[in-house]
């Protein structure tokens, strides 16, 4: 049994063991990218995807989660773990160091100075060992450690990606200006899920202070209408100089901001304006800006009674034959060509929905929806009373990115020290021939910044 736990452990400790597992977990990474990771089967289906029953089988949609990958990705864990060990232990032993060599350079000696003070005082070497054969002096940074801290800092990785798969979730909440909201996930992680443990509500609030959206003056080139006009101005046969123009509603979102403040026991906390890429970090939880939500307040007929209406979403208007989709609605900040800004009249684009003969539905724009005018549909006059804008925020917890970008970092600035920087490690004796000393070397150098010419000239410079 002692036999075969020292083969099992042997083969966990060997760098192939390391290459083939690294094989397989490329090959993952290599499928994960061709099959979309987190949609639904349906809609792959759907959009035409091919080999579905080898996805269905396999879980190729959602394949970092599947029991094959964290078994690879944990061989290769234990893998890591045991080669690091055992770096470590042969670093930290003590090493019988041969002194014997054959010398690669040799300097006539002139001068009566030392040798151990060339190398270690004027040259900034450290000796290692010596005896009476020979003397070893080493300098830089060492290439071992560097690549057993290496190791570490992959081990260091795995740890993150095991609390990343364990533990971490991302939901998303919708908040409106001036709602301080309690924030209870929907979702949680997969440990939790494993033994059944509920999720808890987030020890602080949220309240939404304000939703800023903006927009870009877009304008557009003013194109003749006839085919032969634009031909001939894109082959450079007409002199009349291209223009643009700007119209009324050529806005282009540009951002859109949510000042967000945070509360705990009650208490004001924090306070933010995030956007895209620029998150809230709180309490281990990172919201981003994901999206935003718009509702109206349709009035018709100037009647007192509000109907709500959602953005983008069908409509049942009383009195109106078919239903109604409110799209595009603007508010916000302006941000002109000319450089100065300007607040939008709040405006929403009206579409009809009308049924086809084979049951399908086309829209047909009616028109454009001004805040404080009307709009006449089927001899009904529609006016906006209210809107509102809501930010959806996505928020995720994740206790592996600290470690992940520590270890990340380690791994990245140790790699680069390991191939950059200079290290020497010279064994040298002094022999005489014919009555002259002679100072016999063996270089030994890594790193791409090492100069062995360079140090041979110097221990020659000293040596005179």
């Amino acid at each position: 049994m002692q036999i075969r736990n020292r083969w099992l452990y042997k083969k966990f400790a060997s760098l192939k063991t390391s290459i083939l597992f690294l094989g397989l977990l490329s090959i993952f990474y290599l499928v994960g990218t061709i099959f979309p990771q987190g949609g639904d089967i349906e809609d792959y289906i759907k959009e035409g995807g091919r080999f579905v029953l080898l996805v269905k089988i396999f879980g190729l949609l959602d394949l970092f989660s599947t029991p094959l990958f964290f078994i690879t990705a944990f061989v290769l864990f234990i893998n890591i773990f045991i080669c690091s060990y055992e770096r470590f232990l042969a670093l930290t032993s003590e090493t019988q160091i041969d002194t014997e060599f054959i010398p690669t350079h040799t300097i006539q000696l002139n001068t009566k100075e030392n040798i151990d003070n060339i190398f270690i005082k004027k040259l900034g070497f450290k000796k290692i060992h010596s005896n009476q054969t020979a003397a070893i002096v080493a300098k830089g940074l060492s290439y071992k450690w560097l690549t057993w801290l290496y190791h570490i800092g992959v081990f260091l990785c795995f740890i993150g990606f095991f609390l990343t798969y364990l533990f971490a979730f991302e939901d998303e909440v919708t908040i409106y200006p001036n709602e301080t909201k309690t924030i209870l996930p929907s979702k949680q992680g997969r440990l939790q899920k494993l033994f059944n443990i509920k999720p808890k509500e987030f020890p602080f609030k949220i309240q939404l202070a304000e939703f800023i959206t903006e927009y870009n003056q877009m304008p557009s080139i003013d194109y003749p209408k006839d085919k032969l006009s634009r031909l001939a101005i894109a082959l450079g046969w007409q002199g009349k100089p291209i223009t643009y123009k700007i119209k009324d509603d050529s806005y282009f979102p540009k951002d859109w901001k949510s000042r967000l403040i945070v509360y705990k026991d009650d208490k004001f906390a924090y306070i933010k304006t995030i956007e895209v890429n620029e998150p809230l970090k709180y309490g281990g939880i990172t919201f981003y800006q994901s999206a935003f939500k718009q509702d109206l307040k349709i009035t018709i007929d100037n009647s007192p009674l509000a109907i709500d209406a959602e953005v983008d979403k069908e409509a049942i208007l009383p009195g109106i034959e078919n239903s109604i989709v409110f799209r595009n609605l603007r508010v916000g900040t302006l941000f002109k060509k000319d450089g100065t800004t300007e607040k939008i009249i709040p405006s929403v684009d009206v579409y009809i929905v009308k049924k086809t003969t084979n049951d399908k539905k086309e829209k047909e724009k009616a028109g454009k929806l001004e805040f404080g005018s009307s709009l006449t549909i089927e001899d009904k006059a529609i006016g906006i009373k209210e809107f509102k804008e809501a930010t959806i925020l996505s928020y995720r917890y994740d206790p592996g990115v600290p470690l992940l970008w520590l270890a990340g970092i380690m791994v990245l600035v140790t790699m680069a020290l390991r191939v950059y920087s200079a290290w020497y490690r010279i064994i040298y004796r002094v022999d005489e021939e014919q009555g002259a000393p002679l100072l016999k070397l063996s270089i030994k150098t890594r790193g791409l910044l090492a100069d062995e010419e360079g140090m041979v000239r110097r221990v020659r410079h000293y040596a005179k």
